[in-house]
């Protein structure tokens, strides 16, 4: 029996023992006796202890007994059913210490888990003292009892969007969650570990985005045993790193711009000489050909004579 409610996505599936058989539709195998047992080997590599311990509550029912597991064909007739009893070899825990360390796990991610609506009803399907097949009906292919004109009860069930509804509400049963292996003040003591790592994480989210130095060592200071205190230290040196790099690219910046302004301010005085020199020559120039222009001058007209020279010649 599939069992989806309220149109959720987790569902499970539990197979019951129906009263009728059906014979138009027939499968041959041939089952074991009842009571056959079997031995077999669960192998697994470099798994965590709550990780062994939610195997070991897989297949054991959290260490509960009076529930079973389905297996091979015709489940819906009855056959398969099994109990699976478990025994540790060349492992350093004991089960109820396996079970514990995963039920610890379950704990930290959801405080009431073992609760749960979802543990209820499969709890209620596996148990193998609750009886409830005059509950249960198979859909048939063509209902003769029903009035409506689809006969069909698997295309009627799905165009009125019908679902099954929990296992414990068709029969009436009262299903009743598996016990935990911890005390209330270990569970207490593990509610307080989530909330604080709930807290620790969410803060350590903005400080690794962080590029405040003191913001980061307030935080390691906060939380003196924090996990990733040496990647938050790596982080600070790495952000000192930078800072004195950018610091000292900056202390490059103006040396240069300042050698750059002396080189500017000295081009400009070099201008400004080399005009005042432009303009000198260029005085000195016309003044030359001033001069040149007044010589050439007296020697193409020269100055006539007024005074007369008497030139006085001896007899001999």
């Amino acid at each position: 029996m599939e069992n989806c409610w309220n149109g959720g996505v987790s569902c499970y599936k539990k197979s019951f023992i129906p009263k009728e058989e059906k014979t138009d539709i027939q499968t041959k195998f041939k089952p074991l006796n009842q009571g056959a047992i079997f031995n077999g080997k669960v192998r697994f590599h470099n798994l965590k202890k709550a990780e062994v311990g939610a195997l070991l509550s897989a297949l054991t029912f959290h260490g509960h007994d009076g529930y079973r597991h389905n297996l091979g064909m015709a489940k819906a007739l009855g056959y398969g059913k099994i109990k699976i009893d478990i025994g540790l070899h060349s492992l350093k825990h004991t089960k109820e210490e396996y079970l514990k360390a995963y039920e610890e796990e379950m704990t930290l991610f959801k405080d009431d888990w073992i609760h749960s609506s979802q543990l209820k009803e499969l709890f209620a399907m596996a148990n193998n003292e609750i009886l409830n097949d005059e509950n249960l009906k198979y859909q048939k292919l063509e209902n003769p009892i029903i009035q409506e004109k689809e006969k069909n009860d698997f295309v009627r069930a799905k165009k009125n969007r019908e679902y099954l509804q929990r296992y414990s509400q068709i029969g009436n049963v009262q299903p009743v969650p598996p016990k935990s292996l911890l005390n209330d003040e270990e569970i207490d003591e593990l509610i307080e570990k989530r909330k604080y790592e709930k807290k620790y994480n969410s803060e350590l989210k903005v400080i690794k985005q962080s590029q405040n130095i003191d913001q980061i060592k307030s935080f390691l200071k906060k939380y003196s045993d924090a996990k990733d205190k040496n990647d938050l230290e790596n982080q600070i040196a790495l952000i000192e790193k930078e800072q004195q790099e950018r610091k000292e690219a900056r202390e490059r910046k103006e040396v240069a711009d300042l050698k750059a302004e002396e080189d500017i301010k000295k081009a400009k005085e070099d201008t400004k000489k080399a005009e005042e020199e432009r303009k000198k020559q260029e005085k000195l120039a016309k003044g030359l050909d001033f001069s040149q222009a007044k010589d050439i001058k007296n020697i193409m007209h020269p100055k006539s004579q007024t005074n007369k020279t008497s030139i006085f010649i001896p007899r001999c």
